[in-house]
């Protein structure tokens, strides 16, 4: 009776998560690009690139944006769920840092819906993206959050080390698939993800499922360990309102950002280890992380050679925390 009373309640999440979908794409999202295209505020500017077919991709350019010259250093944020407005523009201005965050398709201002992984994302949209933002001579910073640790190691191996010789990974998802694969802790701790992006339909209502939670809650869904941290004296309860904003502007086209996440970070990893291992690769991890565990980031540094493991006292969100200085540490900028 309880197994029967399970499905029935299953099927009906099911059918209430695709009905939610199907009404969401009826939805006028319609966005008019040139009303935000010179969007300035500030040493924050929203940048739009267009593609050679049309195809339109956002980012935003922070932090010494004005003033470039030759000693600037540049920062690529590759796609996460997240537009980090919780970045300190003018602290990066001061330091001579310029950031380009570029918005994962279907999320922000990005309508985009089309089928990827971290590989061809790579070769059709973010190396183009960085070819007309970043000068040819330059070297460039690569960093990844969450699901943009897949994008990010794929991004950093399609580089030599003449225009990107750092990488910084802050509490990445590791690989999931082929499972096979993994053994131990790393197979148990990402079981989960794997499920809930074993095909089509499951990442669709997972997706959707997350997408109406994040409008239900209005803002950032936090874990337990998320809420435990939450209450401790060093806590800097600031940021978290930003990323509740910024979550809320990431599902602006509905489910669709969500399920190309998914989409990455199901997708087999296909990065040169090996040159990742030539570059200075730093890990950051949460030892409280219950979303990406500390076993993923065991995992990517045990792949990586010569890789370096940053623990920080927090859970998965909390890294909103030290975001900037694990930046100024990898530049040297502290």
């Amino acid at each position: 009776m309880c197994a029967i009373i399970t499905k029935l309640l299953f099927l009906l999440v099911a059918a209430v998560a695709i009905l939610v979908g199907y009404l969401h794409t009826q939805l006028d999202t319609t966005l008019v690009w040139e009303n935000v295209q010179n969007l300035t505020d500030g040493n924050i500017e929203h940048k739009v690139h267009t593609f050679a077919d049309g195809r339109k991709a956002e980012y935003f350019w922070y932090g010494n944006i004005h003033s470039v010259n030759e000693d600037t250093e540049y920062v690529i944020i590759t796609p996460g769920t997240s537009h980090f407005f919780t970045l300190s523009a003018d602290d990066y201005a001061k330091k001579n840092i310029v950031v380009a965050a570029i918005t994962l398709p279907g999320s922000g201002s990005d309508p985009s819906n089309y089928p990827f992984n971290a590989e061809t994302y790579v070769e059709n949209d973010l190396k183009k993206i960085i070819s007309a933002a970043i000068p040819p001579n330059k070297k460039f910073l690569v960093v990844g959050v969450s699901m943009g640790g897949a994008v990010a190691a794929h991004l950093s191996s399609a580089y030599d080390l003449d225009r990107n010789d750092k990488t910084l990974l802050v509490i990445p998802v590791s690989p999931l698939n082929p499972a096979d694969t993994f053994v131990g802790q790393h197979l148990e701790d990402t079981s989960n993800f794997r499920f809930i992006t074993k095909n089509t339909i499951l990442k669709k209502i997972f997706s959707w499922f997350i997408y109406f939670n994040v409008i239900r809650n209005n803002g950032v869904l936090f874990s337990k360990n998320e809420q435990f941290t939450a209450t401790r004296p060093q806590h800097k309860a600031h940021f978290r309102p930003k990323l509740s904003d910024d979550f809320l502007r990431s599902v602006k086209y509905g489910s669709v950002g969500i399920r190309h996440a998914f989409d990455i970070i199901s997708a087999p990893w296909t990065v040169d280890w090996k040159k990742l291992g030539e570059k200075k690769v730093f890990i950051a991890s949460g030892t409280l992380d219950d979303t990406t565990q500390p076993s993923m980031q065991k995992y990517l540094h045990e792949k990586i050679p010569n890789s370096e493991v940053i623990e920080f006292d927090g859970a998965h969100l909390d890294f909103v925390e030290i975001f900037d200085d694990l930046i100024y540490k990898t530049l040297n900028r502290e």
